[in-house]
């Protein structure tokens, strides 16, 4: 519901704004960029709205999940902590990456809208002059820019995903082997209550991963729409009824 109201809200916002733009807002701002505004920006928002909560709750189920491994294997418990904050630097690169690529998709995206309404608009003078082979070669070749900016984000997403979801065996690996490297017996009630906790933590940190997508993609998004409604308007004033 929530998302819902979010996407609704976006989409009206831009509607609004596109009537008051004026001549240079409407050069800065083709159709297209609002058609991707209204619809792939605005999901995207939508899309991250159900999972708000879980932006402070996954960081807080891991502290108490660490807390509580700490009652029961000891110090051994932050060689796992260790592991998981080796990851971080590595998924933060991974993070600035997929973001940067994010922004290059959002411009192959308007420039293929661009070019799809020039299409519609000149369509009978293209059909008229038999163009349609130069104009599908033109946004053929923009699509294909954008294919492969999608593919190389989608491999960092796999790369991240991956990492994420390891994340828990190898803190569980590291835990147990500094436990028993130290002298101490891996008892039954230490390691049966150790990987109940190492399953608690895996919720959130299978989370993680989409979590930090979402925030990238809503940046974008929201850094956007931004640069939209600031666009320049029309004089009020002049449309005003001064009685």
């Amino acid at each position: 519901r929530l998302g819902s109201q979010v996407r609704a809200a976006v989409t009206a916002l831009v509607y609004r704004k596109a009537f008051l733009l004026s001549a240079k807002g409407r050069q800065d701002f083709k159709v297209g960029e609002l058609v991707s505004l209204m619809s792939v920006d605005a999901q995207r928002l939508c899309s991250t709205a159900p999972f708000i909560h879980q932006f402070w709750s996954a960081p807080m189920q891991l502290i108490v999940s660490v807390t509580l491994l700490y009652g029961t294997v000891g110090a051994s418990v932050f060689a796992g902590v260790l592991m998981m904050v080796v990851l971080i630097p590595v998924n933060t690169k991974i993070s600035k990456i997929q973001s940067g690529l994010n922004r290059e998709i959002m411009k192959m995206k308007d420039q293929r809208s661009n070019k799809m309404d020039e299409v519609l608009q000149g369509i009978r003078i293209i059909k008229y002059f038999a163009w349609e082979k130069s104009f599908r070669a033109g946004i053929y070749e923009v699509r294909k820019k954008e294919m492969e900016l999608v593919w190389k984000n989608s491999m960092w997403g796999i790369v991240s995903m991956f990492l994420w979801g390891g994340t828990p065996m190898l803190v569980t690996l590291v835990t147990f082997f500094v436990y028993t490297l130290s002298g101490k017996e891996l008892k039954p009630n230490v390691a049966f209550t150790s990987l109940a906790l190492f399953n608690v933590m895996r919720f959130p940190l299978s989370f993680l991963p989409m979590i930090i997508n979402f925030i990238i993609e809503s940046r974008v998004a929201l850094q956007r729409l931004a640069k939209f409604l600031q666009a320049e308007e029309v004089d009020r004033n002049y449309y005003e009824n001064s009685d």
